[in-house]
């Protein structure tokens, strides 16, 4: 009665919260089809219950850790209310950074990610929150940025510091400059798709139009019971 009660909540909520514009720093790195649909009013799947509490469980990670940065680093970090913004193709783009370390001046992001992820990171953060930290580095003219990750999975951390890179800004303005002269009837391409087993890329499992690009998938969940999405062939 009461999990009933609370997933229904959250999915209500996050169908009220969903008219921001698609086209944001955030989604720099994210899927240019995906980013498209949205802008275009392609009607997605809403996404599962389960999907909206691990996004929940990030932001109460990041309230958290900022909490604690505040305890024990005191005074180093501000915390910007008015967001950011870059221009792309004529169009203001907007983000809002996590913090701003004051000294040296230095961007901060933090995420949560699960023990897979974070094994991958070694000392390399994913493409996607590379260019995220380009788009706010861009608009606040620095160098630097330094993410936090938390393993959602042991509750171990780490810090890698990303650099401003200006190939990867020519890559977020071509991304964004597709998504923004593109039509319903002339979409980006896709950008993830099944391996050779059938089984579609964890970004299209999340994805709330997973059913658009791929409608012949269907839903099933592996051996921890998490979503994928597999395109069985026919025999």
């Amino acid at each position: 009665m009461i999990v009933n009660k609370i997933l229904e909540g959250i999915t209500n909520e996050r169908r009220e919260k969903s008219d921001y514009s698609p086209i944001r720093m955030s989604s720099a790195g994210k899927c240019q089809r995906a980013i498209a649909y949205q802008l275009h009013g392609f009607e997605g799947e809403p996404l599962p219950s389960r999907s909206i509490m691990v996004f929940r469980l990030g932001d109460t990670i990041e309230k958290e850790l900022k909490s604690l940065i505040q305890k024990y680093y005191p005074d180093q970090i501000e915390y910007p209310e008015e967001p950011c913004k870059v221009i792309v193709a004529g169009k203001e783009i907007h983000g809002h950074i996590d913090g701003m370390i004051k000294n040296p001046k230095t961007i901060l992001e933090i995420k949560s990610i699960n023990t897979m992820a974070f094994k991958r990171l070694g000392t390399e953060v994913s493409y996607d929150y590379q260019c995220q930290a380009v788009c706010y580095m861009k608009a606040h003219g620095l160098t630097k940025t330094l993410f936090i990750f938390y393993n959602k999975d042991t509750s171990h951390l780490q810090e890698i510091e990303v650099n401003y890179s200006e190939d990867t800004w020519n890559q977020i303005v071509q991304r964004f400059t597709n998504v923004i002269k593109s039509t319903k009837d002339n979409l980006p391409s896709k950008e993830y798709g099944p391996d050779d087993k059938g089984k579609l890329d964890w970004h299209c499992s999340y994805c709330s139009f997973n059913k658009t690009c791929w409608p012949e998938a269907k839903l099933q969940f592996d051996k921890n019971n998490k979503p994928q999405m597999i395109i069985t062939k026919e025999k």
